[in-house]
């Protein structure tokens, strides 16, 4: 259901944050992109949108999810952007050379 570039945005943010969920080993390493589960997946994009995954909280509404989707999106198109120009930066440079 998510891109590579969405998993690879969203684990981003959730290491920046402290973030920790089931299918890591250990909090420091990445789990593998298989190894991440949808519900991991959605949950990390909910509290991208401000839930905050408290014990006795309900779980996040439409409109928190709708959040953290919007700012995913807006994360990977930045990402994919990046790497397209890089690409064609490199290849300036070998038609220069």
């Amino acid at each position: 259901m998510f891109e590579e570039s969405e998993i690879a945005v969203l684990w981003d943010a959730a290491g920046d944050r402290g973030f920790h969920l089931p299918c890591q080993k250990t909090p420091d390493t990445l789990p593998e992109i298989a190894d991440v589960s949808l519900g991991d997946a959605v949950l990390l994009m909910a509290r991208r949108g401000g839930y905050l995954n408290r014990k006795n909280e309900v779980p996040p509404d439409h409109q928190v999810v709708w959040n953290g989707y919007f700012r995913l999106s807006m994360g990977t198109q930045t990402l994919e952007r990046s790497i397209r120009q890089d690409d064609l930066s490199a290849r300036k440079k070998r038609l220069v050379q």
